[in-house]
């Protein structure tokens, strides 16, 4: 018997439609592990300047590293986040992004974090974890 029913679950995208999405990979250390095109267009820096290095290095500035530290024990406890949080730019400047934070498991039991910008209409009031201070 087979199945003759071609039926595509999804359209391809054209080369128009295909958009990176800014989005970083984080290990259970808080190293980032993956960054894309669109993460470097929007805070400035290469994937080689944050790769491999701590989370941190695109958070404000130390001073802010004790309120870093509580919203990555909310992300563990929750097993995610999503709201608005401050990201600071390659030139300095602080920008306030809406991110969804979400925790992956793969097949060896490590986890890591896929941290993506999200249209703020993309979320629903349900979801919202609500700004980081």
């Amino acid at each position: 018997m087979t199945n003759t029913d071609h039926t595509l679950l999804a359209e391809p995208a054209g080369p128009r439609e295909m958009r990176d999405a800014a989005i970083a990979m984080i290990d259970a250390r808080g190293t980032v592990v993956g960054w894309t095109h669109a993460a470097q267009q929007l805070v400035g820096y290469s994937a080689g300047e944050v790769v491999g290095r701590s989370a941190a290095h695109v958070l404000p500035p130390p001073e802010d590293a004790r309120r870093a530290s509580a919203f990555a024990e909310l992300c563990r406890a929750r097993g995610g986040w999503s709201g608005t949080a401050a990201i600071r730019h390659r030139d300095g400047h602080t920008l306030r992004m809406t991110l969804r934070v979400s925790l992956l498991r793969g097949r060896d039991a490590d986890t890591r974090w896929l941290v993506s910008v999200t249209d703020i209409g993309s979320l629903s009031s349900g979801t919202t974890g609500g700004p980081v201070r």
